[in-house]
């Protein structure tokens, strides 16, 4: 796949060691991308999903499971929401204030100190992703859904 304005250029799907990150045994399934969007689905329904793909229209298929950028995988929601997000990711656990004031995207005290990619969570559930970048983090919760009381 190619999107308007970009160079025709392969685009590399990353591999089982660079996505074991991500998500729980990558062995497991099979990868696709749409521009700059990566899909996994099971491996033993890949194949009647490239069987199909020409003759309907296929709207989604497969966990969506961010961006591949240059320095890495910027996660996307529904990874966070997935069986398939890996048990090694650094979860913070959050208070009720602490999750409200997440789902409205609102500030607050972020209760972790490792930097980089980890999941909000509100008593053992996933809520969405925050970048930790040591002073401050970046709320990953969708900008559409979030509360707005």
């Amino acid at each position: 796949f190619h999107s308007k304005g970009r160079q025709n250029r392969r685009q590399e799907i990353p591999g089982h060691h660079e996505l074991g990150d991500w998500i729980t045994d990558p062995r497991q399934y099979q990868f696709h991308r749409h521009e700059d969007t990566l899909y996994a689905m099971p491996a033993q329904v890949h194949e009647l999903f490239h069987q199909v793909n020409g003759q309907l229209r296929i709207r989604k298929a497969g966990v969506c499971l961010g961006e591949w950028q240059r320095n890495g995988l910027q996660p996307d929601h529904a990874l966070a929401m997935s069986a398939l997000v890996n048990e090694g990711i650094t979860q913070q656990e959050l208070s009720l204030e602490q999750a409200q004031q997440y789902l409205r995207k609102a500030g607050f005290e972020w209760p972790g100190h490792e930097k980089g990619w980890q999941l909000a969570a509100y008593k053992g559930v996933a809520l969405g992703w925050v970048k930790h970048l040591g002073n401050r983090f970046n709320n990953y919760f969708p900008s559409a859904w979030r509360l707005r009381s």
